[in-house]
């Protein structure tokens, strides 16, 4: 309370309480990412407090409101995407300026992966067009194929391959990325390595090529 701190890129996961509370103060509460809160008021509570919310994704509460603002609260709310919470996504404040209302599309909630899949609504809609939430694009990537020349009796194409690798652990580590065709279609290469510090996120691009003999 009293202060007018920062509160961003977090992730809040089945919280019983407010994920994010104020009161008596102004914060700037961006990029988090809030789901499935069970607090009787919100993901995001506010009282007698001025904050600016923005970037968020507070979905799926099994109780209380998206955003709850009260006993003199004034909300400002930009580009946020509130949906599927239980007693309503706002109370005591409205939508502003790129706010949505949509299902954010999640990676996989199950493995508490909440990267957002490529088809996601709050993919490229946040503020400047950046994502909505605490995190970036983690799956779903379309991969394009650009047909090449037959090679010495080959079918030859090449692909963009690109993997989204987050090290959720607190050591350095490596990571293996294989690449196979399930058709039995030959690829070159198959294994890529790449080293990343905790809880260090990059996406590794690469190029393969996809041949057979005819």
């Amino acid at each position: 309370s009293n202060s007018s701190a920062t509160i961003y890129d977090n992730l809040f996961v089945e919280n019983a309480i407010d994920a994010i509370a104020c009161e008596n103060s102004s914060p700037i509460i961006m990029n988090n990412t809030i789901d499935r809160n069970s607090s009787s008021r919100g993901g995001i509570s506010c009282q007698q407090s001025s904050p600016l919310i923005k970037n968020n994704i507070i979905s799926n509460g099994v109780a209380g409101y998206g955003i709850y603002a009260f006993d003199g609260s004034y909300a400002n709310v930009y580009y946020c995407d509130t949906w599927n919470n239980s007693s309503g996504d706002y109370y005591g404040c409205i939508p502003g300026t790129g706010c949505i209302s949509a299902d954010p599309i999640f990676c996989d909630t199950a493995a508490d992966n909440y990267h957002l899949h490529t088809s996601s609504p709050c993919a490229g809609t946040g503020e400047g067009g950046a994502e909505i939430g605490a995190f970036g694009i983690g799956c779903g990537k379309t991969v394009l194929l650009s047909q090449g020349p037959d090679q010495q009796g080959r079918a030859l194409a090449n692909a963009l391959v690109e993997f989204y690798v987050t090290n959720l652990f607190i050591v350095t580590d490596t990571f293996n990325l294989d690449v196979f065709d399930s058709l039995g279609w030959s690829i070159i290469p198959t294994h890529y390595e790449v080293t990343l510090d905790s809880e260090e996120t990059d996406t590794v691009s690469f190029i393969v090529s996809i041949y057979r003999k005819s």
